[in-house]
């Protein structure tokens, strides 16, 4: 490529390969080509990547395309956790600029550069550090996850590969970051949610429990009174009385 190259992976598993090193892609990977390296990608069948990619030159005040010194070049490599705002910040940059706006392009051109500066945060970072907080961020985008979507019933195998860890290592760092087991925590989240609905909706005590992914009525009544000591209509009752 005669410019620099971004891939920012989103979705999926596979690897990328340039410069005789071969790096594996998964969400959150960066790649930043320089002018004139090629390279090879690979992708699992069973999880294809979704990439969001984009091509730009450092330019001077004049307009004039520099190129710059080894010790300045933007990292090849490193993981970024912020994945949804890295993702909407590259194709807001693209749309951007493609609309041939100058105050679009020169928005553009802050959004990348934003972009590229936590990119180089990320690469700066000593090892060590840059792994808690990578993990952390991950666990954290699953919780939040779990937060937005409290009728869905997730198993501890999806949640882990959403966050790109073994189920085993990922019910370990769940519980260290959060405080919860994952299980307890999506229980809990459902049942704020239930709260919620109780005393602000007038749906019916199961229409809230098929709402939030029960199938069995009882059951659910028995485990919102086991962790918040009364019974879903008691509640209510006493909520709507406040």
């Amino acid at each position: 490529m005669p410019d620099y190259d971004v891939w920012y992976v989103w979705a999926g598993q596979g690897q990328l390969s340039t410069k005789g090193q071969t790096w594996p892609a998964s969400v959150g990977n960066w790649f930043c080509l320089q002018p004139g390296e090629t390279c090879q990608g690979q992708h699992d069948p069973k999880q294809r990547l979704g990439v969001t990619y984009l091509h730009f030159d450092f330019v001077d005040d004049r307009g004039r395309v520099q190129r710059l010194p080894p010790a300045k070049q933007p990292p090849l490599q490193v993981t970024m956790r912020e994945v949804e705002w890295v993702e909407q910040a590259l194709k807001r940059a693209v749309a951007l600029h493609e609309s041939g706006n100058a105050a679009a392009q020169a928005e553009a051109r802050l959004l990348l550069r934003s972009v590229l500066l936590l990119a180089v945060r990320r690469a700066a970072e000593p090892p060590a550090r840059r792994q808690q907080r990578e993990h952390h961020d991950a666990i954290w985008s699953v919780a939040r996850y779990i937060g937005e979507n409290p009728g869905e019933i997730f198993s501890i195998d999806a949640l882990a590969d959403r966050a790109g860890f073994s189920a085993d290592h990922f019910a370990r760092l769940f519980r260290q970051f959060v405080g919860l087991s994952p299980k307890e925590f999506c229980i809990r989240t459902r049942l704020r949610r239930a709260q919620s609905l109780l005393s602000e909706s007038h749906l019916s005590v199961e229409q809230i429990a098929q709402a939030l992914g029960y199938a069995d009525v009882f059951f659910f009544s028995r485990q919102f009174k086991q962790r918040l000591g009364v019974p879903p209509t008691a509640w209510r009752t006493r909520a709507q009385s406040t």
